[in-house]
């Protein structure tokens, strides 16, 4: 599938991503490109081979700060989107969760403040900071209510951008999203549990789908339009300020089933594990990141369908 847009931020100089080999990381590298800007992904030494061919990078030491520091001076980067970390599903212990999405964002943004202090650097944080049941659609004034530890990770990660656009007077902003997918969808989540399930089956084959519950109702969107959201907010959000990145369309697990179907062309039979769990509903106002000049491309089946390509780990 072509890609329908041009992209849509606007600002010069350098972008430098943090986990810039990741799910997140690698679309912004490849949006940013695809804009004509210059696009460095900052990795680990052991994610140098997740990169695609092409990719400029450097390797950076997240255990040497003077490393760090040196790489930013290098790079003079006027945009740092920061994507390293780990996910909600890492299965690590607490301990390295904590050091991964706190530690590793106050040493970027000590790194930024000394070596390229008049970058525009935006902190990749999560829905998850709201809770499981929060008013919908949620605003970002809405009061946060993180329940587990990735969720006080994250809240704890925007503290620290608010104290470093206060004190250091940084231009430091906040992304929240939704629930993301699109290609190179992660291990673990309801998207590629699903599509992994109906690519067991062969074509032609009525596929039957087993899910914990179907009730649950989440605001989907594409890999690539997040991208588009972090180099805007990074270009045009206000500093200390988080925004939401969503569509604002709520779906049930059990439409986001047929939509699946029906990207892949598919027959399905769904059966629920546990009928009696309780669904819960994420859906965010995406009115704030709008107003900067967003809207999102990619619908939902033309996101599924892009999580074939290439082939993810779950379709091998």
């Amino acid at each position: 599938m072509s890609d329908p847009r041009s992209p849509r931020a606007s600002g010069a100089g350098v972008v430098a991503v943090t986990g810039g080999a990741g799910f997140i990381g690698s679309a912004v590298i490849r949006r940013a490109a695809a804009g004509g800007r210059e696009a460095v992904a900052l990795v680990r030494e052991c994610e140098v081979e997740w990169l695609t061919g092409g990719v400029d990078h450097r390797v950076v030491d997240w255990d040497a700060p003077q490393h760090l520091r040196n790489a930013l001076a290098g790079l003079d980067p006027g945009i740092v989107v920061h994507c390293a970390g780990v996910s909600a599903r890492s299965g690590g212990s607490v301990a390295a969760l904590y050091s991964a999405n706190v530690e590793l964002t106050a040493e970027l943004l000590e790194a930024v403040a000394q070596s390229c202090p008049h970058a525009s650097v935006v902190l990749l944080s999560s829905a998850a900071v709201y809770g499981s049941r929060p008013h919908t659609p949620t605003v970002e004034t809405a009061p946060l209510k993180p329940e587990t530890h990735y969720a006080y990770s994250k809240a704890m990660t925007e503290m620290l951008g608010r104290a470093f656009a206060r004190n250091e007077g940084m231009r430091v902003t906040v992304a929240r999203p939704f629930n993301v997918l699109g290609p190179g969808e992660p291990r673990g989540s309801v998207v590629s549990t699903l599509l992994g399930q109906l690519l067991s089956v062969p074509a032609g084959q009525t596929a039957a789908v087993t899910l914990r519950e179907t009730a649950s109702v989440r605001d989907f969107v594409d890999v690539d339009d997040v991208a588009d959201a972090l180099l805007l907010i990074a270009s045009r959000g206000e500093p200390g300020e988080p925004y939401n990145v969503c569509t604002g369309v709520g779906t049930s697990v059990a439409d986001l089933v047929q939509a699946a179907g029906r990207a892949l062309a598919r027959e399905l039979e769904v059966e629920v594990s546990h009928p009696d769990l309780r669904g819960t509903v994420s859906t965010g106002s995406p009115s704030l990141l709008r107003a900067l000049g967003w809207s999102a491309i990619y619908s939902l089946e033309a996101s599924l369908a892009r999580c074939f390509s290439p082939a993810p780990w779950w379709a091998t």
